[in-house]
């Protein structure tokens, strides 16, 4: 069994709650607000949280943050650190 297999299981959220310690909802909640994104959907905000996942990086001490685009998606920028 591969890695991607194994982890097909959970959503990217709950994988990375449970890196960080915290409920999926609880983090979920302090991601959204910490990054300003209130408005983003859930699907955008999946999306974002894959990219934090893949590269491994850290949305809470702003290694990657989201800003809207002109057409209502979200445009994710990484830190040059």
């Amino acid at each position: 069994m591969n890695e991607l297999t194994i982890k097909s299981n959970t959503s990217v959220s709950e994988r990375l709650a449970e890196k960080y310690g915290s409920e999926k909802a609880r983090f979920y909640n302090i991601v959204k607000s910490t990054c300003k994104m209130e408005k983003a959907t859930n699907e955008q905000f999946e999306a974002f949280l894959m990219i934090a996942e893949k590269y491994d990086l850290n949305p809470i001490t702003k290694q990657l943050w989201a800003y809207p685009d002109r057409n209502g998606g979200i445009m994710t920028m990484v830190s040059a650190d």
